[in-house]
């Protein structure tokens, strides 16, 4: 190999890149010529006392090595960098997945509401099934996978706003017609939603029609997390209107006894 090369630096820096060379077909170029080429030619330099073709001059037998090892120093700093790296966005990712987990509750009917609330049994029997049926939809969205929950935008408030309905509306069953946007419009939108985000996640390759899809899934999904609240308040307003109500009477009443001291 020495004699087919023939003489000179040309030829000594030939033999130097062959190993990166080689590596590189097997390993990342990035490791192949910061690392294990460096490495091989530093330990062919030591075991051959820098005795290769070319090395008659001087220069080569000083620049050659520490050239190497700068660039063997070089790898390592870099390979610790995206350690370093690699590392904080695992953790990010971790925490993120562990912001995005909720708690799903299970659906426990309140008799006692059924009852009070001057329902007829056919009506708590259909009550109990639609809540039954909404809350799947919601036990599914409590259930995809993780990499879908982190590109829903507001995945927790979302999860915690329509858990808030559910339980608003299993105290106060009577509210069933205030919810009726949220159970037949808005979580319905938004299961089908996340419906396709779910079967565009389980395709291996993403093309960038897949990524347009997504895209314009996270916007429909942040408007209708947008009207979420306003599903919420229309649910619990007939508990605002009896707060009031209950802070006008407590105020006529103050007033009374205070005249009745005048």
């Amino acid at each position: 190999m020495v004699y087919f090369l023939g003489n000179g630096y040309f030829s000594a820096i030939i033999l130097l890149i062959l190993p990166s060379l080689a590596f590189s077909a097997f390993f990342s170029i990035r490791r192949s010529w910061l690392l294990y080429g460096p490495l091989v030619d530093l330990f062919c330099l030591w075991r051959n006392r820098f005795d290769l073709p070319g090395t008659q001059y001087s220069e080569f037998y000083h620049y050659a090595p520490l050239t190497l090892f700068i660039i063997l120093i070089i790898g390592i700093i870099v390979e610790l960098v995206m350690y370093v790296h690699s590392v904080n966005q695992s953790k990010n990712y971790f925490k993120e997945i562990s912001e995005a987990k909720v708690q799903k509750e299970a659906l426990m009917f309140n008799e006692s509401a059924l009852k009070d609330s001057g329902m007829t049994e056919a009506e708590q029997d259909f009550f109990r099934s639609e809540m039954r049926k909404h809350h799947a939809k919601y036990e599914y969205l409590c259930d995809i996978p993780n990499k879908v929950k982190l590109t829903i935008p507001n995945y927790k408030k979302d999860m915690t706003i329509m858990n808030g309905i559910f339980n608003e509306l299993l105290n106060a069953p009577e509210q069933l017609l205030a919810a009726s946007d949220f159970l037949y419009q808005d979580l319905p939108d938004y299961l089908n939603i996340v419906k396709g985000l779910v079967n565009l996640s389980d395709n291996v390759v993403k093309d960038k029609e897949d990524e347009t899809v997504i895209e314009k899934a996270e916007v429909e999904l942040q408007k209708l997390s947008g009207n979420l609240e306003p599903d919420f308040k229309k649910v619990t307003d007939n508990e605002r209107k009896e707060l009031v109500k209950s802070l006008e009477q407590a105020k006529s009443v103050r007033e009374r006894v205070n005249e009745g001291k005048d």
